[in-house]
């Protein structure tokens, strides 16, 4: 089949995607089962080629509310994408960039990992154990991770039961099954795709604790010196990406110091860091805001799950396209070189 027509049948398919995402009539099971039967036409949209592909999201947010009529389609999209993945072997993996949990409950970390893998997990050592289906999942730890900081803050009846512990999440994160993963300081570790270095740094790139808001700092657990290490170890000539929490947008602005900020300028501003993958903002209307070109490299917020939104990331011949979909469907494309001997990595978009 021609590509052409391969288009115009892609197109096709996601517009009787959106119609049939949007419809309140339709249950969330059917969504699902209607994305499933569509997945070859749906991955088609962009030419599958033998360069590197991954996809990208984050803000899942499991279980927010059990009485949000989105919640349940919220898992339907959670499973689509993942089986995207598994149908599609141009892609890599998925990386998913902070708030995994709403309150770092024990049920929500299992209802996350159910909805994502083919097979239920029961336990948190279930999880822990599943290599097949969890090393292409790349997770990282966002601000609702740590709400209610160690075992969500209680010591009465039921805490140990009812919650997980942030030694936990760091745990299963940070499993050192993944065949690419390289290093690893619980909760951050990297790996590399065909040659690009990535790096999860979770909440943010810092050492020191975020601002107290409300009462309470999250510690980043040495995420910056995580990264230097990694940055040394990868030299000055490997292209790098970033994936932490906390963006360069206007909303997480609030979540960062201007010394952490620049601090974070001061460790990568010798290196290759060709993109920075975050999340924290939901979606806004403002596109402008969903991406940045900070200090000439692109900072692309992944949008939340829960909305639908996710991120494809393509890099053929040393351009990097990156595509946002919202319930499978592409809102928002830009492309820019990676290629040696460019020192500037932002696209038209950003």
């Amino acid at each position: 089949m021609r590509l052409k027509t391969k288009k115009i049948i892609a197109a096709t398919v996601l517009t009787m995607i959106a119609g049939v995402v949007t419809a309140s009539s339709i249950k969330s099971a059917a969504v699902l089962d209607f994305l499933e039967s569509g997945t070859n036409s749906i991955d088609s949209y962009v030419p599958v080629t033998d360069n590197l592909s991954f996809a990208a999201t984050a803000d899942t947010q499991f279980n927010k509310s059990t009485r949000n009529p989105r919640a349940a389609f919220q898992n339907d999209i959670a499973r689509f994408l993942l089986n995207k993945l598994y149908n599609d072997t141009s892609y890599k993996g998925l990386i998913i960039a902070g708030d995994l949990t709403e309150h770092t409950y024990q049920w929500e970390i299992l209802t996350l990992y159910n909805a994502l893998l083919s097979n239920k997990a029961n336990d948190l050592n279930s999880i822990v154990n599943r290599s097949e289906e969890l090393n292409r999942l790349y997770e990282g730890l966002g601000n609702h991770d740590m709400k209610k900081g160690s075992c969500c803050g209680g010591t009465g009846a039921g805490a140990s039961t009812n919650c997980i512990c942030n030694n936990g999440l760091a745990e299963i994160i940070s499993r050192d099954d993944r065949q690419d993963q390289l290093n690893i300081q619980a909760p951050h570790y990297s790996w590399e795709w065909d040659g690009i270095r990535f790096v999860q740094l979770n909440l943010l790139p810092a050492d020191e604790a975020e601002p107290a808001r409300n009462g309470l700092s999250r510690d980043p657990k040495n995420a910056l010196a995580f990264l230097k290490s990694e940055l040394e170890d990868a030299g000055p000539d490997k292209n790098v990406i970033v994936v932490h929490h906390y963006g360069m947008d206007r909303f997480s602005e609030k979540w960062w110091s201007a010394e952490t900020k620049k601090a974070y300028e001061e460790v990568i501003k010798d290196y290759r860091v060709v993109a920075m993958i975050t999340g924290h903002l939901h979606w806004t209307r403002r596109s402008s805001l969903m991406q940045q070109c900070w200090n000439g490299l692109t900072a692309v917020t992944a949008g939340s799950l829960r909305l639908g939104f996710s991120l494809d990331f393509k890099i053929v011949d040393d351009q990097l396209t990156v595509t946002r979909l919202r319930n499978g469907l592409p809102r928002w494309s830009d492309t820019y070189s990676i290629a040696k001997g460019e020192t500037h990595f932002c696209g038209s978009n950003t």
